[in-house]
């Protein structure tokens, strides 16, 4: 029997930032308020519209239009005297400044597509990834050869993607007790972004990370700045055609299956299968397919959003564990920006 409960993160509070980013126009306007200065300002100091608008070299009516605009969403108010400041609470929200910077990037990125793709995304899947720039962003043929030119052109999407991770991570050491597992194995693991978050929480815990030469080498210069540098280390290799390195009593595959077609699922799961040493956990993290009827998308889901489509039943992945012959499967709903499933399974101590 599978054991499926709903859980609410207790460590979510960087969900405030969406508050912000909901709608497109005082989203932009955070956006450029982030990027021209803006907000440094007055995170220094408050100050008038004149003065603000001199420090960030704009023109006093567009400065007072965008601060009307950041004023409506709560990331500004003004005093009698026309001084304006930074609200409490999106001073607080800054402590996630990253990962809403990353969001902001991402959908800014996107938009254009939807926009000028509408009519595909609504209609064909297939036509909307021809033609839609997103998809030109996650360009893992470029994520083989290590060069300059790969390095800067994989690390705009590998920055985005990781800074979700970094908040998302929370969830497994919320929820989950791993204090027993002492080697990690993290499959299309990215930057090492969710690895570090284990080795800092689980210090006993050896991680190994498996993704594709430019990623890994990327990874390296993240993780060697801290203090994990020895605790997390990288594998190039294509587990598409390649059999993953070592044996592990933990298995991850985070935001990796819905990349790939229905077929490629089973695939994976033989990896992570043939990682796995008797007794073993596997647990698969991803987003799972939302109801926008009852919920429908802001604009700082976009990034998620034009994905949709990708997101899979988690019935699909159990289906998959049991063929395997995995056991004490249980499934937890998380409730983020997005609906997650968190599935964890153990391989059999005896085959």
């Amino acid at each position: 029997m599978i054991d499926s409960t709903i859980i609410e993160p207790a460590s979510r509070n960087y969900l405030v930032i969406d508050r912000y980013i909901a709608d497109f126009i005082p989203a932009q306007a955070l956006w450029h308020a982030l990027s021209n200065g803006l907000v440094d300002q007055l995170a220094n100091q408050s100050t008038s519209t004149e003065q603000l608008a001199a420090q960030i070299g704009a023109e006093p009516e567009s400065t007072e239009l965008q601060l009307s605009l950041l004023a409506s969403t709560g990331v500004v108010d003004s005093e009698e005297n026309n001084i304006w400041h930074l609200t409490e609470h999106f001073t607080q929200a800054l402590i996630f400044r990253d990962l809403l910077e990353a969001k902001l990037a991402f959908a800014t990125l996107l938009a254009p597509d939807l926009l000028t793709g509408g009519k595909d995304f609504f209609s064909s899947l297939h036509r909307f990834m021809s033609s839609a720039r997103t998809f030109d962003l996650f360009d893992y043929e470029r994520s083989f050869e290590i060069n300059e030119e790969n390095l800067t052109a994989t690390d705009r999407w590998v920055t985005l993607t990781a800074a979700y991770t970094r908040y998302e991570a929370v969830t497994l050491t919320d929820y989950l007790d791993l204090s027993d597992h002492r080697q990690l194995l993290d499959i299309g693991g990215n930057n090492g972004e969710l690895a570090l978050h284990l080795c800092h929480h689980l210090p006993k815990l050896q991680a190994t990370v498996a993704d594709l030469p430019v990623v890994c080498e990327l990874g390296r210069q993240r993780v060697a700045a801290t203090s994990k540098a020895a605790a997390i280390h990288f594998v190039d290799t294509d587990l598409r055609h390649e059999q993953p390195p070592g044996r592990y009593d933990l298995v991850i595959l985070k935001s990796l299956l819905h990349d790939w077609p229905d077929e490629a699922i089973e695939h994976f799961i033989d990896r992570a299968w043939q990682a796995l040493e008797p007794g073993g956990q596997l647990i698969i993290f991803e987003r799972t397919k939302a109801n926008h009827s009852i919920s429908p998308p802001r604009y700082g889901d976009l990034p998620i959003f034009v994905f949709a489509q990708f997101y899979r039943d988690p019935n699909l992945y159990i289906n998959r564990l049991q063929q395997f012959g995995f056991i004490n499967i249980e499934q937890r709903k998380v409730n983020l920006d997005w609906p997650f499933t968190l599935i964890t399974a153990r391989k059999p101590a005896l085959l």
